[in-house]
């Protein structure tokens, strides 16, 4: 269960579990968002990538523009 009730409580950077929970989309989907060039993913290790919770954030925001934009 999400464990985030709110922007807040939100740590500064997001694993991909975390990122799973609060997008509700599968772990290997996650894995896919993070070889997106348009996607705010930092590479920490072989194994590790995180992503800024502001950057996530303005990530999201301008997709929702873009979806809102193709509605017109």
């Amino acid at each position: 269960m999400n464990e985030f009730k709110n922007w807040e409580n939100l740590p500064l950077t997001l694993g991909a579990k975390q990122i799973s929970e609060i997008l509700n989309i599968s772990l290997p989907k996650v894995y896919e968002l993070f070889h997106r060039r348009d996607f705010p993913a930092i590479k920490i290790s072989q194994k590790r990538i995180i992503v800024g919770k502001e950057q996530f954030k303005k990530w999201l925001d301008n997709r929702s523009n873009y979806f809102e934009d193709s509605l017109k």
